[in-house]
């Protein structure tokens, strides 16, 4: 029975030296363990804080591969430098995007991008740069595009050659001063009017289709 209450009586005496001394360092250098335990906040918050950062970047990039998707297939055409030999353009076009659909099983949606980029007034005397994408209505598929207001053209539009447009919200802020405004205006892009059709619109996450 002793040996068991000898080393309890050690380690209760052990215990009550610790806080003792640490409460006879604590009133003899007040300033000292104020500033440690300052210290010590200070660290345990910004390692927090960092993490928490770290940990959003990460999901935020997460977010915006998802949203295109991993069963997603671009193809671009490059051209190489001037030659000697006159030779004629070698780009894609759209046979070669209907032959591909017709010869290669498991696609889904497909669609050509044409990128183009025009100056547009943003009010106020200024003017921006707007990056224009011309597609087929199947992007909205390839994409996943939700539409938040609106609609997005479809066949009937691209057959008909309706001049109809998407645009982003931030956009359709900045140029009508809400989403809902900007639906049914009229915006010139190469002295050409286009009916703003979706004042609002974005990726979501992928649906695993192949397209």
């Amino acid at each position: 029975m002793n040996t068991a209450i000898i080393p309890n009586g050690r380690a209760h005496l052990a215990l009550g030296e610790i806080f003792s001394f640490a409460y006879e360092t604590f009133m003899s250098n007040k300033v000292r363990f104020a500033l440690t335990a300052l210290g010590m906040v200070i660290g345990t918050a910004s390692l927090i804080l960092v993490t928490t950062i770290g940990l959003t970047g990460k999901q935020y990039l997460l977010n915006q591969i998802q949203a295109i998707g991993s069963n997603w297939v671009y193809a671009e055409y490059e051209s190489g430098g001037e030659r000697i030999s006159n030779t004629g353009s070698d780009a894609l076009t759209i046979d070669d995007m209907e032959a591909v659909q017709h010869q290669v099983s498991g696609i889904a949606y497909a669609s050509p991008v044409v990128p183009l980029s025009e100056r547009v007034a943003v009010g106020g005397g200024k003017e921006r740069d707007l990056q224009i994408m011309g597609v087929y209505p199947e992007y909205q598929q390839v994409r996943n595009i939700v539409v938040l207001g609106g609609r997005f053209f479809d066949r009937q539009d691209s057959q008909a050659h309706n001049k109809v447009g998407v645009i982003m919200p931030k956009l359709a802020i900045q140029l009508y001063g809400s989403q809902q405004a900007a639906l049914g205006k009229t915006l010139k892009l190469n002295g050409l009017p286009f009916t703003i059709i979706a004042p609002s619109a974005k990726a979501s996450t992928p649906s695993g289709n192949p397209r």
